[in-house]
């Protein structure tokens, strides 16, 4: 016997004499003593043994052991088509025909599955011949009792094995013939053997005797390796045997398929990707092969559950597809060939199964099924992930509903910083290509999640969500965060032509009113007039400049603007105090009322070159935190930017590298514009140089560029880190050019202000090392005029170490140290100040707790603060003392005034109040209430009254009167 067609039993008397006739057999028997051989059941073809199926062979011996002690027993043997279901069975046929006893078997098939008893007839046509050769059986009418009951007739004159592949494939009268021989099996010695891909329990918990189910797991890696030894495939890598499982899923059939198909090539030595290929289209063939011979019922319904892919309950599918697919017999069709599985929620059997299904449906079919899968997944709430994946799959525009599903699911997205996810489903939520005229927050929104994966899209979509005309609030609102962050990607050109044409409508077209009212439009005129003016300071610096549409307001009346112009006047080195007063104003509304980012920043820019560092980190912070909320991703890299910048200027470089790894991880360096991209990789060189790592520095300016970087003022700061790279290599003319071309660059944009970057200094360093001592005093005097103007402690102070570094005779250098650091003491530039201290350790120098940093810094102080306290307040400032304090204080009577000389001592100048202390202790001093104080301040009440309680406590005093004694300011 050989093949897999045909029918037939064999008895103990087969051996000694033909007692009983034959018919051919659908079963494949394994060659044994005294049988031909045939194919053999494992994988390979030349009679190999089973691989990792010796417990499910034990067990089948087992069974036919007891069956001769009087045992019956029902053995379910469960695998999917090719795990080698069938020549198991098999192997248990050519073992019980060894050990004496009645074989019969059958398979049931598609073609059969609605023919009457065509199982039954495969198992009874044999033995009813033998035991009566002449009677006629009437097969068409035969009851299944009565052909249950010549079953176990047959098995009272010799113990039978009833085999029965595909049993789930069976026909419903040989199904009840079955069913009822398991109830019967305590009436004769009998063991029924059941193979089916899935339980398929015919006796329900009903069966006369024992029942067992053996499954038929996949091929472990040391089962796929065996196999391969048996093929000819021994001494394999483990790669190899590893890939190969992962592409064959442990399917023995799919195993020999691909190791047959190679060596027919000739491919005596394959490849683990070329055996992976192999598998893939053994694969692809074999459900081809199935998807030509199902029914078109079982095909439909194939098809839904493909589409659905088992998100949705089948019976809720099945009022989509036709009658006849929702018959049982098309689930069990596509069972039958290994098409699908799982039990509640049946969906394909593995990748190629779906995708084979669905490149082989038209387009207009495969639409259609998606849209009614979609809207029964909608109907029936199905969860948005589900619907969400239905929608991206399917064409058209979207719906307002299902742009809603996708808009939340793409917010899920983003916060699992999963960007390519959030730009699919917010491109699908857009139409496939935005409109901004529909929804611009959608188009915003994909802008955001495109930033990374194709920064030049997401400009292009932000810069045509600028051109909304809508003049609505949430029109308003997504206009002006398309600006803000057009102008955070680095394209500031193309944000201020839209901002001024924005202006330009809102200005002269009484239709562009905003329907909220003249307040609303005013506010919008105003963030407008901010964000084009921010614009031009960050342009290109040597483009033409458009002519002006609309004025811009001299003076800021929102948070927006006064961010703006904290930054501009920070950049200029001017107007300290208003500085401070316009950056605190700027960070004083909540995020959800002022969304805006890119004026934020700049304020807190303008807090770190103001020595405000701690606040200018705490605004940094929150940016920080909603940009990553909203997936912003580049303004949550400017805020690590800006912590970066704040930690150098420290002096805590370990925590700036940290914020600058971070600043890259938000957005990675190839989605930064070429305008900004130098930034993050000069301020990293930066860092390095400070630690004295000229090799990392070095590193980190090799990145190419590309030539639109130099157009951005981010090229100053690159050309800075070059000159200092060059410095430290003792390539002094190299390092004066860069220095002074980063001056320059600086100075187009009006940003002379010495914090941002110190090149003078270092310039002067590379002209006195060329011999041009003229040239480096010049640029001393002018960083040193500079920092004066600008007033704060460490542009001061640095100018002062600077200036005694540079100082040939002793005591100059000795009296300018000492004012350094007396200065840095101040700041918060610790790492000067930590030089300033080693440079009085080398030359024998104590520094003195008490002493007053001297009148470097008054001159410029005194004037700068009167006019900007006229100007802003109407009445001028109070003035701080010019006399020094003396070298100790002790005692009330010290504090009360008495044993002073030389006139009163300034809060500012006493080392035991920090910056803000010092300046609540001025106001309070002056005669300001708390809620005056906090207007004056930026601040709230209850900080005005927290800086107060520790100064009080550092001072020793309990009232404002107490104060007055010890501090008397002069008028």
């Amino acid at each position: 016997m050989s093949g897999f067609s045909g029918f037939g039993y064999e008895s103990p008397g087969d051996r000694e004499g033909p007692n009983v006739a034959q018919a051919p057999s659908r079963l494949t028997i394994p060659a044994g003593p005294g049988l031909p051989a045939t194919p053999p059941p494992g994988p390979g073809d030349r009679g190999r043994p089973l691989v990792e199926r010796e417990r499910q062979r034990r067990a089948l011996r087992a069974a036919i052991n007891g069956l001769h002690g009087g045992r019956s027993q029902c053995v379910h043997v469960v695998g999917p088509p090719g795990s080698g279901r069938s020549a198991v069975l098999a192997d248990a046929a050519s073992a019980a025909r060894r050990g004496g006893g009645t074989v019969v078997t059958a398979r049931g098939c598609l073609a059969e599955a609605r023919v009457p008893f065509a199982v039954a007839e495969q198992l009874l046509a044999g033995p009813l011949g033998a035991q009566a050769p002449g009677e006629e059986v009437p097969w068409q009418a035969t009851d299944p009792a009565a052909l249950c009951a010549r079953l176990t007739g047959l098995a009272r004159t010799a113990p039978l094995v009833v085999i029965v592949d595909d049993a789930h494939l069976a026909d419903p009268g040989s199904r009840e013939v079955l069913h009822l021989l398991t109830v019967r099996l305590h009436h004769a010695p009998m063991l029924l053997v059941l193979g089916s891909p899935a339980p398929w329990l015919a006796g329900e918990g009903e069966a006369g005797g024992d029942e067992l189910a053996l499954e038929l797991p996949p091929l472990s890696q040391a089962g796929l390796r065996t196999a391969l030894g048996q093929l000819g495939g021994g001494g394999l890598p483990t790669d190899f045997v590893r890939r190969a499982h992962a592409a064959t899923a442990g399917n023995p059939k799919l195993l020999v398929a691909a190791w047959t198909e190679l060596q027919d090539r000739q491919q005596q030595r394959p490849s683990a990707a070329e055996f992976a290929a192999a598998a893939a289209r053994s694969r692809a063939a074999q459900v081809e092969a199935a998807l030509d011979a199902l029914a078109p019922p079982a095909l439909e319904l194939l098809r839904l559950l493909t589409v659905a892919g088992g998100d949705l309950d089948p019976r809720l599918l099945a009022g989509l597809a036709s009658g006849a697919a929702r018959r049982p017999e098309a689930l069990e069709e596509l069972r039958a060939h290994g098409l699908v599985t799982g039990a509640d929620r049946p969906l394909p059997a593995d990748a190629v199964t779906a995708e084979r299904v669905l490149a082989l449906m038209g387009p207009a079919e495969r639409r259609r099924h998606y849209a009614e899968v979609t809207a029964l997944a909608h109907r029936s709430a199905a969860p948005d992930r589900t619907v969400a994946r239905l929608l991206r799959a399917s064409g058209g525009a979207p719906e307002p509903w299902q742009r809603a599903v996708l808009a939340r699911r793409a917010e899920a997205a983003v916060a699992v910083r999963d960007d390519r996810e959030a730009a699919a489903l917010l491109g699908r939520a857009a139409g496939d290509w935005p409109d901004a005229h529909k929804d611009a927050s959608a188009c915003i929104e994909l802008a955001c999640a495109e930033v990374a994966l194709r920064p030049a899209l997401s400009d292009r979509i932000l810069v045509q969500a600028t051109a909304d005309r809508a003049a609505s609030p949430p029109a308003v609102r997504s206009r002006l965060a398309a600006l803000d962050l057009l102008l955070l990607r680095g394209e500031a050109a193309a944000a201020r032509r839209a901002a001024l044409a924005a202006l330009e409508r809102v200005a002269h077209d009484p239709g562009a009113a905003p329907p909220a009212g003249a307040d609303e439009r005013e506010r919008e005129y105003s963030s407008l007039a901010a964000l084009a003016d921010l614009a031009t300071a960050l342009g290109p610096a040597g483009a033409a400049v458009p002519a002006r549409t609309a004025d811009l307001p001299p003076l800021p009346t929102d948070p927006v603007g006064a961010g703006v112009l904290a930054l501009k006047h920070a950049m200029a080195g001017r107007d300290l105090e208003r500085t401070r007063h316009l950056a605190k104003s700027a960070l004083v509304p909540g995020l959800s009322e002022q969304p805006l980012l890119a004026p934020r920043l700049a304020a807190c820019a303008a807090l770190t070159l103001a020595d405000d560092v701690a606040e200018a980190e705490a605004g940094l912070a929150a940016v920080l935190g909603h940009a990553q909320r909203r997936g912003r991703r580049v303004g949550a890299a400017f805020a690590c930017l800006g912590l970066a910048v704040a930690a150098r200027f420290r002096g805590e470089l370990d925590a700036a590298d940290h914020h600058l790894t971070r600043a890259l991880t938000e957005l990675p360096l190839s989605g930064w514009h070429p305008v900004i991209r130098p930034f993050p990789l000069a301020y990293r060189a930066w860092v390095a140089l400070e630690r004295g790592a000229v090799d990392q520095a070095e590193r980190a300016l090799s990145i190419p560029l590309p030539e639109a970087a130099e157009d951005g003022a981010a090229w100053a700061y690159l050309l800075f880190a070059r000159g200092l790279v060059a410095l430290r290599r003792g390539e002094h003319r190299r390092a004066l050019r860069d220095l002074t071309q980063a001056g320059r660059g600086l100075a187009h944009r009006r940003a002379v202000n010495p914090v941002m970057i110190p090149w003078q200094a270092h310039a002067a360093e590379a002209a006195e090392a060329l011999g041009d001592d003229a040239t480096a005093a010049l640029l001393r005097e002018e960083s040193f005029g500079l920092s004066l103007a600008w007033g704060t402690a460490s542009a001061v102070g640095t100018a002062l170490l600077t200036g005694a570094a540079a100082e040939t005779s002793p005591g100059a250098k000795r009296s300018g140290f000492g004012r350094a650091e007396r200065m840095l003491r101040e700041s918060p530039a610790r790492l000067r100040h930590a030089e300033a201290l080693r440079a009085m350790a080398e030359l024998g120098m104590v520094p003195d707790p008490y002493a007053d940093p001297g009148p470097a810094r008054r001159p410029a102080r005194r004037p700068r603060r009167e006019s900007a306290g006229t100007r802003m307040r109407g009445r001028p400032a109070a003035q701080p003392a010019q006399a020094p304090r003396a070298a100790s204080r002790a005692g009330a009577a010290d504090r009360s005034g008495a044993g002073r000389q030389g006139g009163a001592a300034s809060p500012a100048g006493d080392p035991r109040l920090s910056p803000a202390e010092a300046r609540a202790v001025e106001y309070a001093v002056a005669g300001l209430t708390n809620a005056e104080m906090a207007e004056k301040l930026a601040v709230t009440r209850r900080t005005v009254e927290y800086h107060l309680t520790h100064a009080y406590r550092k001072l020793g005093v309990t009232s404002r009167a107490e104060l007055a004694t010890v501090f008397a300011l002069g008028g």
